[in-house]
Protein backbone atom coordinates (compact mmCIF):
# COMPACT_ATOMS: atom_id res chain seq x y z
CA UNK A 1 0.00 0.00 0.00
CA UNK A 2 1.47 3.74 -0.48
CA UNK A 3 1.59 5.93 1.70
CA UNK A 4 -1.80 7.97 0.42
CA UNK A 5 -3.68 5.16 1.08
CA UNK A 6 -2.96 6.11 4.97
CA UNK A 7 -2.45 9.58 4.78
CA UNK A 8 -4.44 12.65 3.22
CA UNK A 9 -3.00 13.39 -0.12
CA UNK A 10 -4.01 15.95 -2.26
CA UNK A 11 -5.72 14.61 -5.70
CA UNK A 12 -6.39 16.54 -8.68
CA UNK A 13 -9.52 15.30 -9.98
CA UNK A 14 -11.64 16.38 -12.94
CA UNK A 15 -15.62 15.53 -13.20
CA UNK A 16 -18.26 15.78 -15.91
CA UNK A 17 -22.12 16.22 -15.42
CA UNK A 18 -24.87 16.39 -18.02
CA UNK A 19 -26.21 19.80 -18.19
CA UNK A 20 -29.96 20.47 -18.70
CA UNK A 21 -29.49 23.86 -20.47
CA UNK A 22 -32.56 25.67 -21.56
CA UNK A 23 -32.29 29.13 -19.86
CA UNK A 24 -30.72 30.66 -22.61
CA UNK A 25 -27.33 31.62 -21.04
CA UNK A 26 -23.70 31.49 -22.56
CA UNK A 27 -21.76 28.97 -21.30
CA UNK A 28 -19.06 31.33 -20.56
CA UNK A 29 -21.65 32.46 -17.96
CA UNK A 30 -22.37 28.98 -16.46
CA UNK A 31 -18.64 28.86 -16.36
CA UNK A 32 -17.79 31.38 -13.68
CA UNK A 33 -20.80 30.92 -11.72
CA UNK A 34 -19.35 27.06 -11.70
CA UNK A 35 -15.97 28.32 -10.74
CA UNK A 36 -16.54 30.90 -7.76
CA UNK A 37 -19.05 28.09 -5.96
CA UNK A 38 -16.62 25.94 -6.26
CA UNK A 39 -14.02 28.16 -4.39
CA UNK A 40 -16.96 29.20 -2.11
CA UNK A 41 -17.23 24.79 -1.57
CA UNK A 42 -13.42 24.32 -0.65
CA UNK A 43 -11.97 23.20 -3.95
CA UNK A 44 -8.54 23.50 -3.78
CA UNK A 45 -6.12 24.81 -6.50
CA UNK A 46 -7.17 27.22 -9.82
CA UNK A 47 -10.40 25.39 -10.62
CA UNK A 48 -10.66 24.96 -14.40
CA UNK A 49 -14.05 24.75 -16.08
CA UNK A 50 -16.03 24.10 -19.24
CA UNK A 51 -18.82 23.35 -21.23
CA UNK A 52 -19.82 21.71 -24.29
CA UNK A 53 -22.12 19.32 -25.74
CA UNK A 54 -24.99 18.94 -23.35
CA UNK A 55 -21.95 18.58 -20.53
CA UNK A 56 -20.43 20.96 -17.64
CA UNK A 57 -17.19 19.88 -16.45
CA UNK A 58 -14.34 21.06 -13.69
CA UNK A 59 -10.79 20.22 -12.47
CA UNK A 60 -9.75 21.09 -9.20
CA UNK A 61 -7.43 19.85 -6.10
CA UNK A 62 -9.32 17.64 -2.90
CA UNK A 63 -7.62 16.26 0.05
CA UNK A 64 -8.45 12.55 0.53
CA UNK A 65 -7.18 9.33 1.80
CA UNK A 66 -7.68 7.46 -1.53
CA UNK A 67 -9.17 7.66 -5.16
CA UNK A 68 -12.65 6.40 -4.09
CA UNK A 69 -12.97 9.17 -1.38
CA UNK A 70 -11.39 11.96 -3.76
CA UNK A 71 -13.73 10.51 -6.33
CA UNK A 72 -16.71 11.03 -3.43
CA UNK A 73 -15.59 14.12 -2.31
CA UNK A 74 -15.24 15.29 -5.92
CA UNK A 75 -18.93 15.08 -6.70
CA UNK A 76 -20.29 15.95 -3.84
CA UNK A 77 -18.36 19.44 -3.54
CA UNK A 78 -19.53 19.39 -7.81
CA UNK A 79 -23.48 19.18 -6.78
CA UNK A 80 -23.30 21.54 -4.12
CA UNK A 81 -21.24 23.94 -6.81
CA UNK A 82 -23.82 23.04 -9.11
CA UNK A 83 -27.19 23.92 -6.70
CA UNK A 84 -25.47 27.16 -5.40
CA UNK A 85 -24.40 28.29 -9.04
CA UNK A 86 -28.39 27.17 -10.34
CA UNK A 87 -27.08 24.82 -13.02
CA UNK A 88 -29.63 22.53 -13.98
CA UNK A 89 -27.39 19.56 -14.28
CA UNK A 90 -27.93 16.04 -14.17
CA UNK A 91 -25.63 13.13 -12.58
CA UNK A 92 -21.95 12.72 -12.82
CA UNK A 93 -20.90 10.53 -16.39
CA UNK A 94 -17.10 11.02 -16.03
CA UNK A 95 -14.73 11.13 -12.99
CA UNK A 96 -11.00 11.02 -12.78
CA UNK A 97 -8.54 11.43 -10.41
CA UNK A 98 -4.89 11.52 -9.91
CA UNK A 99 -2.49 12.22 -7.09
CA UNK A 100 -1.01 15.71 -7.12
CA UNK A 101 2.68 14.90 -6.40
CA UNK A 102 2.56 12.81 -9.24
CA UNK A 103 1.29 15.31 -11.41
CA UNK A 104 4.03 17.76 -10.06
CA UNK A 105 6.63 15.05 -10.91
CA UNK A 106 6.23 15.67 -14.87
CA UNK A 107 7.80 18.43 -13.75
CA UNK A 108 11.08 16.85 -12.05
CA UNK A 109 11.42 14.59 -14.94
CA UNK A 110 9.57 11.58 -14.29
CA UNK A 111 6.14 10.41 -16.19
CA UNK A 112 3.24 10.51 -14.23
CA UNK A 113 0.61 8.24 -14.20
CA UNK A 114 -2.20 8.29 -16.22
CA UNK A 115 -5.90 9.77 -13.95
CA UNK A 116 -7.93 7.03 -13.12
CA UNK A 117 -11.04 7.13 -15.47
CA UNK A 118 -14.14 5.83 -14.65
CA UNK A 119 -16.89 3.75 -16.17
CA UNK A 120 -20.52 2.80 -15.02
CA UNK A 121 -22.25 -0.54 -15.41
CA UNK A 122 -24.12 0.95 -18.47
CA UNK A 123 -20.49 1.41 -20.00
CA UNK A 124 -19.44 -1.96 -19.44
CA UNK A 125 -22.03 -3.55 -20.59
CA UNK A 126 -21.81 -2.07 -23.83
CA UNK A 127 -17.91 -2.44 -24.01
CA UNK A 128 -18.67 -6.04 -23.04
CA UNK A 129 -21.75 -6.67 -24.97
CA UNK A 130 -24.11 -7.87 -22.52
CA UNK A 131 -26.93 -6.57 -20.36
CA UNK A 132 -26.33 -4.07 -17.17
CA UNK A 133 -27.59 -6.56 -15.11
CA UNK A 134 -24.98 -9.26 -16.18
CA UNK A 135 -22.43 -6.83 -14.59
CA UNK A 136 -22.96 -7.15 -12.03
CA UNK A 137 -23.29 -11.36 -12.06
CA UNK A 138 -19.90 -11.15 -13.39
CA UNK A 139 -18.63 -9.30 -10.96
CA UNK A 140 -20.00 -12.26 -8.68
CA UNK A 141 -18.86 -14.65 -10.53
CA UNK A 142 -15.48 -13.63 -11.53
CA UNK A 143 -12.62 -12.96 -8.95
CA UNK A 144 -10.51 -11.54 -11.14
CA UNK A 145 -13.21 -8.76 -12.08
CA UNK A 146 -12.12 -5.09 -11.35
CA UNK A 147 -13.48 -4.20 -8.04
CA UNK A 148 -15.64 -0.72 -8.19
CA UNK A 149 -13.36 2.13 -7.21
CA UNK A 150 -16.19 4.27 -6.31
CA UNK A 151 -19.82 3.99 -5.19
CA UNK A 152 -21.69 7.09 -6.43
CA UNK A 153 -25.77 8.03 -6.13
CA UNK A 154 -26.12 6.77 -9.73
CA UNK A 155 -24.49 3.73 -8.65
CA UNK A 156 -20.89 2.60 -9.02
CA UNK A 157 -17.98 2.62 -11.03
CA UNK A 158 -14.83 0.98 -12.20
CA UNK A 159 -11.80 2.06 -13.26
CA UNK A 160 -11.47 1.97 -16.85
CA UNK A 161 -7.69 0.54 -17.83
CA UNK A 162 -8.67 -2.62 -15.25
CA UNK A 163 -11.72 -3.09 -16.99
CA UNK A 164 -10.27 -3.42 -20.43
CA UNK A 165 -7.46 -5.24 -18.74
CA UNK A 166 -10.00 -8.23 -17.49
CA UNK A 167 -12.15 -8.15 -20.85
CA UNK A 168 -8.76 -9.23 -22.41
CA UNK A 169 -8.62 -11.99 -20.32
CA UNK A 170 -11.99 -12.71 -20.36
CA UNK A 171 -13.19 -16.17 -21.84
CA UNK A 172 -16.49 -15.74 -23.09
CA UNK A 173 -18.66 -17.95 -23.79
CA UNK A 174 -21.69 -17.34 -26.33
CA UNK A 175 -25.15 -17.95 -25.75
CA UNK A 176 -27.10 -19.35 -22.78
CA UNK A 177 -26.09 -22.49 -21.14
CA UNK A 178 -28.71 -25.16 -21.84
CA UNK A 179 -30.59 -23.32 -24.95
CA UNK A 180 -30.28 -24.64 -28.46
CA UNK A 181 -32.14 -23.44 -31.49
CA UNK A 182 -33.74 -20.65 -29.05
CA UNK A 183 -35.56 -23.08 -27.01
CA UNK A 184 -34.35 -23.79 -22.91
CA UNK A 185 -33.60 -27.65 -22.71
CA UNK A 186 -35.10 -29.31 -20.03
CA UNK A 187 -32.91 -30.13 -16.86
CA UNK A 188 -30.24 -32.39 -16.79
CA UNK A 189 -30.08 -32.14 -21.03
CA UNK A 190 -26.84 -30.47 -22.61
Amino acid sequence: MSDSEHEPAEWSVGVVFTLYDDRGRSPGDDEIDLLDALEAFGALGPATGGSEHGTIAARFDVVALSAPQAFSLAIETMNQALSKADIPAGDPIRAEAALFEDLVSVNAGRPAPAPVTTMGASDIAELLGVSRQRIYVLADEHEDFPRPVAQLARGQVWDRSQVLAWKKSWDRTPGRRGVTNGRRLPPGRT
